[in-house]
């Protein structure tokens, strides 16, 4: 059971830790150039302090079984 978090995963595409470090910056600044594109890439919004550690320990189990499987 997980019972602290701290951020989301990186966005699928962003380019590993350090792109999610960038986008994460200029997603935190609409002043940035990017900010609206960056945006419109990551569906409209993104909280990277969202997260929501019930949903995840509902899914944990299926995830567990699922990664089992793979060996």
């Amino acid at each position: 059971m997980l019972i602290r978090a701290w951020r989301l995963a990186p966005v699928v595409g962003c380019g590993g830790a350090w792109g999610y470090q960038d986008l994460l910056k200029v997603i935190c600044d609409p002043k940035h150039e990017e900010h609206e594109a960056t945006l419109e890439r990551v569906g409209g919004g993104f909280d990277p302090e969202a997260f929501d550690v019930a949903a995840l320990n509902k899914r944990l189990p299926k995830d567990i079984k699922l990664f089992a499987s793979w060996r």
